[in-house]
């Protein structure tokens, strides 16, 4: 197994155990990424590391050229690189994450996602813990 996967699933256990708060009482409208296909793999409810929170694991294919739009997640975020190198623009700055790295959005932080290549897509495995009930992603302004 990767080095990187194997770093994914420990930094994702330690925030089971850790019980993350989220970004609870923020409302806005759910954000959904515009022509990237989006396979959700898992949705487990009623985590026993913590009451109310809720994990999901999902597959995103981004097309060549894609630039999502700035939104912000309500639990803590894990995103795996399966293919190809997704760009992050945060208020922190710029970052490119490859194939085979991790990467971690704590919950709040606004950004946007893109795949700069114009010839090939970027596959993601995306997991986030957070509140039950609430969406993934929320529009930013």
């Amino acid at each position: 197994m990767r080095k990187s996967v194997i770093a994914m699933l420990s930094v994702f256990a330690l925030a089971l155990i850790a019980a993350p708060v989220g970004v609870h009482g923020q409302t806005g409208e759910e954000y959904t990424a515009p022509k990237a296909e989006k396979t959700a793999l898992l949705k487990q409810e009623g985590l026993a590391a913590g009451s109310g929170l809720e994990a999901n694991a999902i597959h995103f294919k981004l097309p060549p050229g894609f630039k999502g739009g700035r939104h912000y997640h309500t639990g803590d975020v894990f995103v795996y690189v399966l293919s190809g190198s997704l760009t992050v623009q945060t208020d922190e700055g710029t970052r490119t994450i490859n194939a085979g790295e991790v990467y971690y959005e704590i919950p709040g932080m606004k950004m946007i996602g893109e795949n700069l290549s114009a010839d090939s897509s970027t596959e993601l495995l995306v997991i986030q813990v957070g509140p039950k009930g609430e969406p993934i992603m929320i529009k930013a302004d």
